[in-house]
């Protein structure tokens, strides 16, 4: 009588995933990574113009970093290249 082996759980668990590996749909396997959505927290979104995305610039992930010294001063600001300026310097002053 021949001896039986006893296979590893490794080589079981390798063997299956190879199976269903095989088995998989081509349309899954050629499947590309979702783009990532611009949420307009880094800019306008497209159409936008710069006068609606400033004035709700501060609704994002912003008012949980500005002060409410710069919250009330960058609402006081009504041009566009003023608020501009404010975000650039914003961020200028927390990049170590």
């Amino acid at each position: 009588m021949k001896s039986q082996r006893r296979r590893s759980p490794i080589l079981c668990f390798t063997i299956s995933l190879l199976v269903h590996a095989l088995h998989m749909p081509a349309s899954f396997a050629t499947t590309q990574p979702p783009t990532q959505q611009r949420s307009g927290l880094l800019g306008p979104e497209e159409g936008e113009t710069l006068t609606s995305w400033t004035e709700r610039w501060l609704e994002g992930p912003v008012q949980f970093v500005a002060s409410e010294e710069e919250r009330e001063f960058y609402e006081s600001l009504k041009s566009v290249p003023e608020r501009l300026q404010f975000i650039r310097l914003f961020w200028e002053s927390r990049d170590p």
